[in-house]
């Protein structure tokens, strides 16, 4: 009996000098989080909205991450989430590919959460080739044929006019071969 006073002496004394008050505090499973992409091919210079829901109803913020051609993922923003769904524009503004995934910070209430990792695959920007240059219309324009009847009736005038003139040369020449010349007799 002496040796179970002495064992229950020295057990309360270990546990009056280490007990130190401990507080568990219950976290709930972290949410599953899904993410869908508007489309996995964009073209460089355009916008890509990322959304997708939490397994619970949830009210928070979500931590956007890209990592470009295999480089380390970078923090590219921070996204609301109502009643657990959520949604963030990205803009590509390069080509490569992207490797995209949206974070929850652990809380006192949940651990941390992440989406599954999507890829997208930037297409280049179409390049609009030159049309050929247009060649001026070989045929005459519209109003040439009003030129063309311009220019015959100008010939017409300045040829009538010569004619005209060749012509009363002409008569004012006969009228003075026909003439009789009065010249005075002589006495």
């Amino acid at each position: 009996m002496i040796l179970g006073i002495l064992c229950l002496s020295i057990f309360s004394t270990v546990v009056s000098t280490n007990a130190q008050p401990q507080y568990l505090v219950s976290q709930s499973a972290a949410p599953t989080i899904t993410l869908q992409p508007s489309t996995t091919s964009p073209t460089v210079g355009t916008k890509v909205t990322l959304s997708g829901n939490l397994s619970t109803p949830e009210s928070g913020t979500l931590l956007v991450y890209a990592s470009i051609n295999g480089s380390s993922a970078q923090q590219i923003g921070t996204t609301p989430v109502t009643n657990g769904a959520y949604s963030y524009v990205y803009n590509i503004t390069g080509p490569g590919t992207y490797a995209v995934y949206v974070e929850m910070p652990a809380s006192a209430q949940q651990g941390e959460a992440r989406s599954s990792t999507v890829t997208l695959v930037t297409q280049s920007v179409p390049v609009r080739s030159t049309p050929p240059a247009q060649v001026p219309n070989a045929g005459p324009p519209e109003y040439a044929i009003y030129i063309v009847i311009v220019a015959v009736l100008a010939i017409a005038a300045v040829g009538g006019a010569v004619m005209l003139r060749r012509r009363a040369a002409s008569a004012a020449a006969m009228k003075a071969i026909k003439q009789p010349t009065t010249a005075p007799l002589p006495p």
